[in-house]
């Protein structure tokens, strides 16, 4: 299902039209006009799972599948502004392949797309960009699954073997290398995700909680609340407030 609305600067569930009325009513610090942007930003549903679906949280994806849903605009804004940059730069890559989307059907059965910023297929190598508040000194994890799962798609048109990572704060760029994992691995996440998220959805249960080390999205996840109704564990609280 889609998202429908924002979470307003009042805690209230909006409609977007209704919260941008709401903006222009009580001077919030989210102009109209950049509630309006970032509505019109939100991309349209695919009609297969995409690799960033199936690398984050499988209850999450599942919900968003089956719920209307909100966001807060400070969410909403980190797509926003990664979206703005990647505009920015779609005229001057030569030779590469930019934003082209790609699919593939797993072993288990189940399709699969995403779309890897750049190829440069002289130079075996896939580059994707990333606005960060603070530029790390290694790729984070999940971008490195990310980046390895796109090896992965692509591998039957574009054999990769080069993967890159361009992270931007409001000061500075750095470009950094990322390993790279094993296919039959790789492969073997995305079958469980995939398998994960398909049982959730034809069937009467819902996936399990992320783990562990995935909790950190539970803090910017619009159903943390349903998922969490005796109260988010502390990590959780943490990564909201921050």
């Amino acid at each position: 299902m889609p998202q429908i609305g924002f979470v307003c600067c009042d805690g209230e569930k909006r409609r977007f039209a209704d919260c941008i009325q709401h903006a222009l009513a009580c001077q919030c610090p989210w102009t109209p006009a950049v509630l309006e942007a970032m509505a019109a930003n939100i991309r349209p549903e695919q009609p297969c799972l995409t690799v960033t679906e199936l690398l984050g949280c499988a209850r999450q994806t599942v919900l968003k599948k089956q719920l209307d849903w909100y966001e807060t605009p400070a969410s909403a804004y980190a797509k926003f502004r990664g979206s703005m940059f990647h505009k920015a730069i779609e005229g001057s890559n030569g030779g590469a392949i930019v934003e082209e989307r790609f699919a593939i059907t797993l072993p288990s059965g189940v399709t699969i797309s995403g779309q890897p910023d750049l190829i440069y297929p002289d130079q075996h190598l896939l580059l994707d960009f990333k606005t960060t508040r603070y530029i790390p000194k290694e790729p984070y994890a999940h971008h490195i699954l990310q980046l390895n799962a796109y090896r992965y798609l692509v591998w039957e048109t574009y054999e990769i073997w080069n993967l890159e990572v361009a992270y931007f704060d409001m000061s500075s760029c750095r470009r950094l290398p990322v390993p790279l994992m094993d296919m039959g691995k790789v492969e073997s996440f995305l079958v469980q995700q995939g398998s994960a998220v398909t049982e959730g959805l034809t069937g009467s249960q819902l996936p399990e909680r992320t783990g562990e080390d995935g909790l950190w999205q539970c803090g910017y996840c619009p159903f943390t609340a349903e998922c969490w109704p005796q109260g988010a564990p502390k990590k959780v609280r943490a990564t909201a407030k921050a």
